[in-house]
């Protein structure tokens, strides 16, 4: 999937327990999901959606969703109607979840969930591999429209230069992972504390409103219409409609702050194929798009 020239968006939801980002030797194996998901993200312009840990390990050391080139999913208790269903959240971050993620999402859903059975009803499930799947789908809405709304056809194109790119509009627009990214932080949305509801047996809490950074990240990836993620990050990337707010200069920095640190780390990390990469930066900052 990270190869494939078709594939525009991969989830993983899978790692080492406790965010240990131990070497490929160590696991058996020399072709690690990180190692492809560089190829995949930095080289074939793909995004990469990775489950953080279902603890409060931190997230940038995971081998999952730590990389700068991954995009970090912890959890989040959403408390949103869908499909007839109430979700049991109450807009809180999931304490048992990945700690500094780029972003979080719904932790707790009903599905019609079972493992070995050929029927059955709806179940409460948990967990970041939850989470990270819907923030992938969320993203793909995004393509998908913008890919609509400019005249692209097919998958990932090309540029004059040779470099994929996820839109290539019928004008000459072009549109890249790295600024569907972007987009998605600028779209994600801040809970407030005021709407937070406790539930029995969830284990959330509110996020502070000085702050939601801190928790958080960029913010909560949702398809729910009444947050306007989609609408955000199709508005910030001048797809359509308007940018009605942007993230404060603490959230800019804060998250800037982290970006640099993951860089400094797995740069230097003796299994990241980052390590000695000679390319420059493609993440792109805020501030500077």
């Amino acid at each position: 999937a990270f190869t494939h020239p078709e594939v525009d968006v991969v989830t993983t939801s899978y790692g080492m327990p406790g965010s240990l980002p131990l070497p490929a030797a160590a696991l058996g194996s020399p072709y690690t999901h990180l190692n492809q998901s560089f190829q995949g993200v930095v080289n074939m312009g793909k995004l990469h959606f990775g489950a953080a840990d279902n603890s409060p390990a931190l997230s940038p050391p995971d081998g999952t969703s730590g990389p700068w080139w991954s995009i970090g999913i912890a959890g989040f208790q959403e408390g949103t109607e869908e499909g007839g269903l109430l979700d049991p959240g109450g807009e809180g971050k999931e304490v048992v979840s990945g700690s500094l993620p780029d972003f979080v999402a719904d932790f707790t859903q009903q599905l019609p969930y079972c493992a070995a059975c050929e029927s059955g009803g709806y179940e409460s499930v948990s967990g970041t591999s939850f989470a990270t799947p819907r923030s992938a789908g969320t993203a793909s809405k995004v393509i998908l429209e913008a890919r609509r709304a400019l005249g692209h056809v097919g998958g990932m194109n090309y540029t004059a230069e040779g470099e994929y790119v996820m839109v290539v509009g019928s004008s000459g627009r072009q549109i890249t992972n790295w600024q569907v990214r972007r987009a998605l932080e600028q779209g994600a949305y801040y809970p407030r504390a005021e709407n937070f509801k406790l539930s029995v047996g969830e284990t959330s809490l509110p996020t502070v409103d000085q702050a939601p950074w801190a928790t958080v990240g960029w913010g909560v990836i949702t398809p729910a219409p009444e947050h306007q993620v989609v609408e955000q990050t199709l508005a910030f990337l001048r797809v359509r409609g308007s940018i009605l707010k942007y993230k404060d200069q603490n959230a800019c920095t804060f998250m800037t702050t982290l970006v640099r640190a993951r860089h400094l780390f797995w740069d230097n990390w003796i299994d990241s194929q980052s390590n000695g990469y000679a390319g420059g930066d493609p993440y792109i900052y805020c501030g500077t798009y």
